[in-house]
């Protein structure tokens, strides 16, 4: 991944970091979508990846989109679901008036994958970066 990305261990490490830190725990009322959820995820994925093959037919680009997308799918999340927020009135669901949560994750991701001092993705090309 360093170096289809283009950039060092510790810039992968600070990603994951920053995507860790963005996870509500169970003692904030999050009791699944937390970081132990990320883990579960994200070596189901390995695992199915390798044991379907599914990691042969993909690119260098697309295996590595989806190991960064792992951590940052629930990015956020705060235990409740889109018809909840929409109930309920929130800012988020006056923001996103449909897949509330899914594009308050989508956009907390590229958040943390734009700011300064956490760009996994400054070294690619305009084209693998589209």
């Amino acid at each position: 991944m360093e170096e289809a990305l283009g950039v060092g261990q510790a810039k992968i490490e600070e990603y994951f970091q920053a995507c860790r830190k963005q996870m509500h725990t169970a003692a904030k009322g999050c009791a699944f979508h937390n970081w132990h959820h990320v883990a579960d995820v994200t070596q189901c994925l390995y695992t199915v990846l390798l044991k379907t093959g599914l990691n042969n037919a993909l690119t260098t680009e697309q295996l590595i989109a989806v190991f960064l997308a792992a951590p940052a799918h629930d990015l956020d999340h705060r235990g409740t679901n889109n018809s909840y927020e929409g109930l309920l009135g929130s800012q988020l669901a006056k923001l996103y008036s449909t897949s509330t949560m899914e594009r308050h994750h989508f956009d907390t991701c590229i958040t943390i994958m734009s700011a300064p001092d956490n760009n996994i993705l400054c070294n690619l090309s305009v084209d693998d970066y589209k």
